[in-house]
C-alpha cells in the first residue's frame, strides 16, 4: 500500500514520462531508416575557414587525443579538441599561403632524431615505466610499422594524428621565428635602450590604496553604473544569448549512524588484521592498501606517524579518522633504507610476461648464460653488453637507469631490489610485467634514514543508501510542490534554503561562480533545459550530482529560469557587482586626489601610511 501511495503522489511525473515515451516511438517511426542512418554518421558539426568538419572526424580525433587521459569531464575534452582543431586548421591555412612546410626527413628528426618534438614528450604511449622517460626507440619502431602499415587500425590513425600534431607544432615554431626575425630595431634605438638599462634612479613615493576610503563613503546608484557601462560598451557586450539560472541544493551528508557503522566495520577488520598470517591476502580480500615501499616518517600522515615509530612490528593502530576515512594501519616492518641509488640494467622484453612462463624462462636463461656469465668470467663491460643485448631505451646509455634515483621509481620489483636488497657491484636478475632484467647497483647514498612498511584497511565516511534516499525524497517533494517561480521562492525562504544563481551560455558544461556546480552530465542537462525553458519555469525534475571520488549521490539540485539575456549589451543586474567596484574605485580616486592636493610626499605619507624603510624612502599602507 505504501508503494501504491508513493506512485499516486508522483503521478504527474509518470504522465510526463509516458507522454515522452509515446512521442519517442512516434518520432522513431517518422524518421525511419534514413534517420537511423544519419545517427550513425552524425553529419557535419561545423566549418573552419571553409573546411567542413564532420562528426565522425571530430569524434575520432577526440577519442584519439584523450585515449590515455583519466578525465571525468567529457565536455571539457570535447571543447579542448574543438579548439585544437580550429587552431590547427587556421595555422595550416596560413602556412600553406606562406609556403611553410615540414619535409619527410625533418619529420623523422622530430619523431626520433636529433630534435625530438615536444609533442612526443607529451605522448604517454612512448613512456618507459622502468626509466620514467620517453623512449624514442619505441617511437622509431612504431613509425617503421606505421610506414609499413603493420599497425592496428586505431594505431594507424593515432600515428597519423601524431604526425599531424608534430607538423603543426613545428610550423607554429617556424611562423613565430619568422615573425620575430621580421622585427627590426635600429642600432641607435638599441643603444638608447642600453643606456636606460644601465641608469639608476632613487625615487620616493606614497602608495594609497582605495581601502583608505570606506565603501559607505562613496555610494553609487544605478544611473552611475549604467553610465559607466555605456562608456565601456565593448567590455559589457556579449555575442551570444545567455540565461540566468537560480537553483537550490539538497546536499547529502553522512549521519551519525552512518559514521558509527563505518567505524565499527573498520574496528572489526582491525581485530582480524592483528592476528592474520598473510597481510597481502587480507588486504586483497578487504580492498586495502599495501605498498612494499618503506615510507619515511615525514611522508606518513601526521595522525599516525609518531605511533608507527614507537610500536612493535605487527601492531595495528586504529580505527582513526584521516582525510574523510576511517582507517586501521598495520606496521609490517621497520628498517633502515637508502636515500638514493645509482643503478644500471640489461633488459630483455617478454610479451605478456606475467602469463608467459616459457618466455620468461627463455629470457632469464639468455641473461644468465650469455650475459651474466660473460660479465663474471671475462673483461667484457656492462655498458658494452647493455648496448649489444638491451631491448629498451637505456641501451644507448650503457643500461644506465638515469643517474641517482629516489625511492619513488615506478617499478616496485626494481625499487625493492636496488633500495632494500642489492649490494654494490653484484649482479641480480628480476622479472617485471614487461620482461626480465639483469641489474647492478653502482652507487648508494645512505644517511641512516629509517622507513616503515605499512598496510591499511580503510572505508570512506560517506552517506548510506538510506541517507541518500532521504535527500532524493526531499528534492522530489520540492519539485512536486513548487511548479512556479513564485512558489519556488516562497519555499526557499520558508525552508531557509540557500538559493544561488549562475549565468550560462548554450554550450557551457559547468555552472560557474563561487560555489557553482561542477562539470558533468547533470550540469550539462540542466543547461540544456535552461535553453529550452521559458522565463519563470521550474525544472520538471531534480538533477543528481555524484561525489567525484566515491560516486555516491552527494547533492540534488532544483532550478528555475530567472531571466533570458539576449545577445548585445548585458543587463546591469548581470554585472552589477563588477561595475560597482569600478565606479566606486573611480569615485574613491577622486576623493583621494583631492585630499592629496597641495601636500608633499612627507605630509601624504604621514597622513595615510606608516613609514617602512624600503631601499629609497617610501611609505606603504
Amino acid at each position: 500500500m505504501a508503494l501504491i501511495g508513493e506512485i499516486r503522489k508522483r503521478s504527474w511525473l509518470m504522465i510526463i514520462c509516458i507522454g515522452i515515451g509515446m512521442g519517442g516511438f512516434i518520432l522513431m517511426d517518422m524518421m525511419g531508416n534514413a534517420g537511423r542512418g544519419s545517427a550513425v554518421t552524425g553529419g557535419d558539426i561545423g566549418e573552419v575557414e571553409g573546411k567542413t568538419i564532420s562528426y565522425a572526424e571530430f569524434a575520432r580525433m577526440e577519442q584519439t587525443r584523450n585515449r590515455n587521459r583519466n578525465s571525468d569531464n567529457s565536455f571539457q575534452d570535447k571543447e579542448n579538441t574543438w579548439q585544437s582543431l580550429i587552431a590547427e586548421t587556421l595555422l595550416q591555412n596560413e602556412s600553406d599561403d606562406l609556403g611553410i612546410n615540414v619535409s619527410p626527413s625533418e619529420l623523422k628528426e622530430l619523431l626520433y632524431g636529433s630534435m625530438v618534438s615536444p609533442v612526443i614528450y607529451q605522448s604517454p604511449e612512448f613512456y618507459n615505466p622502468q626509466t620514467g622517460r620517453i623512449d624514442v626507440s619505441q617511437v622509431q619502431q612504431a613509425h617503421d610499422n606505421f610506414v609499413a602499415k603493420k599497425l592496428a587500425p586505431e594505431w594507424m590513425y593515432f600515428f597519423a594524428d601524431l604526425e599531424n600534431r608534430i607538423i603543426t607544432d613545428q610550423i607554429g615554431t617556424k611562423l613565430s621565428s619568422m615573425v620575430g626575425k621580421a622585427m627590426y630595431t635600429p642600432s641607435w634605438m638599441a643603444e638608447e635602450v642600453n643606456k636606460l638599462d644601465n641608469q639608476t634612479a632613487n625615487i620616493s613615493y606614497v602608495k594609497v590604496p582605495y581601502e583608505q576610503i570606506e565603501d559607505s563613503e562613496v555610494p553609487v546608484d544605478d544611473k552611475e553604473l549604467q553610465a559607466y557601462m555605456n562608456e565601456h560598451k565593448v567590455e559589457f557586450t556579449q555575442d551570444q544569448e545567455t540565461r540566468e539560472v537560480e537553483f537550490v541544493e539538497f546536499e547529502v551528508f553522512p549521519s551519525g549512524e552512518d559514521s558509527a557503522a563505518i567505524k565499527k566495520k573498520i574496528a572489526d577488520l582491525a581485530a582480524d588484521f592483528r592476528t592474520v598470517e598473510n597481510d597481502s591476502d587480507f588486504i586483497v580480500e578487504n580492498y586495502g592498501i599495501y605498498d612494499t615501499k618503506y615510507v619515511k616518517k615525514e611522508d606518513l600522515s601526521s595522525v599516525i606517524a609518531d605511533s608507527l615509530y614507537k610500536v612493535s612490528v605487527g601492531t595495528v593502530v586504529g580505527p582513526y579518522i584521516d582525510q574523510g576515512y576511517y582507517k586501521a594501519v598495520k606496521l609490517v616492518d621497520r628498517r633502515g633504507v637508502r636515500d638514493s641509488v645509482e643503478a644500471r640494467h640489461i633488459f630483455r622484453s617478454v610479451e605478456n610476461a606475467e602469463f608467459n612462463p616459457d618466455g620468461v624462462k627463455a629470457a632469464m636463461q639468455f641473461l644468465v648464460d650469455s650475459v651474466k656469465t660473460v660479465l663474471e668470467t671475462t673483461d667484457s663491460t656492462f655498458a658494452a653488453m647493455a648496448s649489444k643485448y638491451g631491448q629498451d631505451g637505456t641501451r644507448a646509455n650503457g643500461g644506465d637507469l638515469g643517474g641517482m634515483l629516489g625511492p619513488d621509481i615506478g617499478l616496485p620489483s626494481l625499487r625493492n631490489l636496488i633500495f632494500y636488497e642489492a649490494k654494490v657491484g653484484k649482479l641480480y636478475t628480476l622479472v617485471s610485467p614487461s620482461g626480465v632484467h639483469l641489474v647492478e647497483v653502482t652507487k648508494v647514498v645512505d644517511k641512516g634514514t629509517t622507513g616503515v612498511r605499512v598496510a591499511y584497511v580503510e572505508e570512506p565516511i560517506i552517506p548510506s543508501q538510506a541517507t541518500q534516499d532521504k535527500g532524493d525524497k526531499m528534492a522530489f517533494n520540492f519539485v512536486r510542490d513548487n511548479r512556479s517561480q513564485e512558489t519556488f521562492n516562497k519555499s526557499v525562504s520558508g525552508q531557509g534554503l540557500n538559493k544561488r544563481s549562475a549565468v550560462v551560455g548554450a554550450n557551457d558544461f559547468v555552472l560557474p561562480g563561487s560555489g557553482g556546480l561542477p562539470a558533468g552530465q547533470s550540469s550539462r542537462d540542466l543547461i540544456r533545459w535552461a535553453f529550452k525553458a521559458n522565463k519563470g519555469d521550474v525544472s520538471p525534475e531534480f538533477y543528481t550530482f555524484l561525489d567525484p571520488v566515491h560516486q555516491y549521490k552527494s547533492k540534488f539540485v532544483v532550478a528555475v529560469l530567472n531571466d533570458v539575456n539576449k545577445a548585445g549589451m548585458m543587463p546591469l543586474k548581470q554585472v552589477r557587482n563588477e561595475v560597482a567596484v569600478q565606479v566606486r574605485n573611480k569615485k574613491k580616486a577622486e576623493k583621494l586626489i583631492a585630499q592629496l592636493n597641495g601636500k608633499d610626499l612627507t605630509a601624504a605619507g604621514s597622513q595615510f601610511c606608516y613609514d617602512i624603510p624600503h631601499g629609497s624612502k617610501s611609505w606603504w599602507c
